[in-house]
């Protein structure tokens, strides 16, 4: 797991500070970076967001390996925070907006042809976007929950359940167990912006998470969580079972909850990984 250097909270976050440098061609491969008022390695800190699926599996490509997803619905635990949550959820929406720009403008190179301004709704069809909009359901993103590099395949994240005092995940079952459906977490996520078969989009990656006050497990730091997520813990939990009841629902997940995926925008040691990638996300976009 790479540190970051920097990590936004929830209510500092604005798209308009993200800088996106220039695409480059590094061997067969297309690097572009973002950036945050200087930090290259940086992520945001999200508001507590429902999870109304808990973690979610999909195939990557044809090579039968699971890889899991968490899908956070724009919906808070408590009216109080409803406000947060939707500013939070403007920004990444405005952040994909940029990301279109930023395709139309670098359209040669990232799409293989280049696209005027009056054509952006030909590159819409080509580039990703972090906030899935559904008619009947509320807006949601799905930070995808990486794997260490290792032969393990366990999950590479760090959890909290109360306190600041680090849980390192077994599995992903274990994840799945305390992570149950129509329960609020908050999370740090990461992005990262690919490249791939005339297609691009950034794609959001889970580095740490608080499970939800009621997982029923036990704890003993390196938390990156701003120091209030572990203040007033009853106060929040009995918002939250109260939030979760009012809001519980019966929807199924729809199929297209498998994320695009990126090429690794980390150092030199950790391209090795990138073709797995992008045989994950040609799969996905199949």
């Amino acid at each position: 797991m790479n540190k970051l250097d920097k990590i936004v909270r929830p209510t500092e976050f604005k798209a308009e500070d993200i800088v996106f440098t220039a695409p480059r061609k590094v061997n067969d491969r297309t690097q572009v970076y973002l950036n945050y008022t200087g930090a290259r390695r940086w992520g945001w800190e999200t508001p507590y967001l429902k999870a109304p699926f808990g973690p979610s599996s999909y195939q990557k490509g044809d090579t039968g390996i699971q890889d899991y997803s968490l899908p956070l619905q724009a919906v808070a635990r408590n009216p109080e925070e409803q406000v947060q949550v939707d500013k939070f959820f403007s920004e990444f929406e405005k952040m994909d907006q940029r990301v279109l720009e930023f395709a139309q403008k670098h359209s040669k190179m990232l799409l293989g042809k280049q696209y005027t301004d009056q054509q952006l709704d030909i590159v819409e069809v080509m580039t990703g976007k972090c906030v899935r909009k559904n008619d009947k359901y509320p807006d949601r993103i799905s930070p995808k929950i990486p794997k260490k590099r290792d032969s393990s395949g366990k999950p590479d994240i760090v959890a909290f359940h109360k306190t600041p005092e680090p849980i390192q995940p077994n599995s992903f079952d274990e994840i799945i167990k305390h992570v149950p459906r129509n329960t609020f977490v908050k999370c740090i996520i990461r992005p990262r912006f690919w490249v791939v078969g005339g297609k691009c989009g950034v794609s959001l990656f889970m580095q740490q998470i608080v499970y939800p006050e009621d997982s029923g497990i036990d704890v003993s730091s390196t938390s990156g969580f701003d120091a209030s997520t572990f203040k007033s813990v009853d106060t929040q939990n009995a918002k939250a079972d109260e939030s979760a009841k009012a809001d519980e629902s019966d929807e199924v997940e729809d199929s297209d909850d498998a994320d695009t995926n990126e090429v690794d925008e980390d150092e030199d040691e950790d391209e090795d990984d990138d073709d797995d990638d992008e045989e994950e996300e040609v799969s996905e976009e199949a």
